[in-house]
């Protein structure tokens, strides 16, 4: 008699799904990583800082030159509204400097 392979001629079992426990996935979705200590004051002074040198007509060409507003337009989603507020003032003046319009945009600046 001929050898028959088994995984030939018998048709395979039908897999049920487990049923049971899922694995928890670690963390949470969603969660956000803290900043570290002093972050949110850094961010204050230095936004304070750069409002006050940005009312200068040299300065104010100086740091758009330097593409300011790549690093003042994360600015906008602090959570502390007085950095808020300083990015939106320095975005302001240095609205008024040549060809700000098109970094801005660039950027991803919002439209006032």
């Amino acid at each position: 008699p001929k050898a028959v392979d088994r995984a030939q001629s018998a048709p395979a079992p039908e897999t049920k799904a487990k049923k049971g426990k899922k694995k928890k996935k670690k963390g949470k979705k969603g969660k956000k990583v803290k900043p570290p200590a002093g972050m949110n004051d850094a961010n204050f002074y230095g936004a304070g800082c750069l409002r006050h040198i940005s009312h200068y007509e040299a300065f104010k060409i100086s740091i758009a030159e330097l593409d300011g507003e790549r690093y003042v337009i994360p600015l906008l989603n602090s959570k502390l509204p007085k950095v808020r507020w300083h990015a939106r003032a320095i975005l302001l003046n240095l609205a008024t400097t040549p060809s700000s319009e098109i970094r801005m945009m660039q950027f991803g600046a919002p439209k006032h």
